[in-house]
């Protein structure tokens, strides 16, 4: 009986983790099902996201401190984006508007914070449009990359 537990448990953690999806980053799925999840309790959707986002901010700043230890020119250069410590509530409105467009669910967060902030600074609506199509084109051939690793 013990045997069979153990060969059991040992088939579940399989069955999950072969089901476990390949992600790198959130995207606009992850974004809004937070909003969904918390549909009771709205409040906690914005400390869910809020932490989220600290979360992306914290790490950005960190990883370029870290290179700016060894090489600040080239940190400098690195981290010089768009994705700038804001108002969470700003950052989370900002995301809430950018995802409810359909066909931009697949852009990662990251990357939909950018393009916020071009809108933001009033880049032309080209530019910023030719900005997503790239991230989206980008996140699908990482993912490839993931699923399908070249031999």
């Amino acid at each position: 009986m013990k045997r069979l537990s153990c060969w059991l448990f040992v088939l579940v953690l399989f069955l999950i983790g072969d089901a476990q999806e390949k992600k790198v980053f959130w995207d606009g799925f992850d974004w809004m099902s937070v909003t969904k999840v918390t549909r009771e309790y709205p409040e906690y959707a914005v400390w869910i996201k809020s932490a989220y986002l600290s979360g992306l901010l914290d790490g950005k700043i960190f990883y370029e401190l870290k290179a700016m230890s060894v090489n600040s020119r080239v940190a400098d250069s690195t981290f010089k984006d768009l994705i700038q410590s804001a108002q969470s509530r700003e950052l989370i409105e900002g995301l809430d508007a950018f995802y409810r467009d359909e066909t931009r669910k697949y852009v990662p967060i990251p990357s939909a914070l950018i393009a916020i902030r071009m809108l933001q600074l009033n880049y032309p609506e080209k530019e910023v449009d030719q900005f997503i199509r790239e991230s989206k084109k980008w996140i699908n051939e990482l993912t490839k990359q993931l699923i399908i690793p070249s031999e």
